[in-house]
């Protein structure tokens, strides 16, 4: 049920069916809160939605459900960066690319936060 309730809601994020695909994460979570995949893709679709703030929730919640998870603590630095909170979004970032640091996109946003801190050389 959790498995197919996850896969309904990648596939109305697919879609374009945005709200349903929240109410459908939503649904995912309250079922099996654990899976971190399932806050991360929240997360994806309240950013398509301008929900900024819940979105920055949602990939909280998957950062501490799995400290591992890169993509999720790019997200963070992404969203705290357009924020204007650079020095959170700053320690995101360094916590993606230490645990991928194959990832291009994961230096860009490191170096786009420490420019706006001035802390480049």
């Amino acid at each position: 049920m959790v498995q197919t309730n996850f896969k309904t809601a990648n596939q109305l994020l697919r879609e374009g069916k945005l709200d349903d695909a929240v109410a459908a994460y939503r649904e995912a979570i309250a079922l099996n809160p654990g899976f971190s995949h399932t806050h991360h893709n929240l997360g994806e679709a309240l950013v398509k939605v301008g929900r900024i703030d819940e979105a920055i929730a949602a990939f909280g919640q998957a950062v501490a459900i799995n400290p591992q998870a890169s993509w999720s603590l790019y997200k963070l630095g992404v969203l705290l960066q357009g924020e204007g909170q650079f020095q959170e979004a700053l320690g995101y970032f360094r916590r993606a690319v230490k645990q991928k640091s194959d990832v291009p996109e994961f230096y860009l946003g490191l170096g786009a936060v420490l420019v706006k801190l001035g802390q480049w050389s």
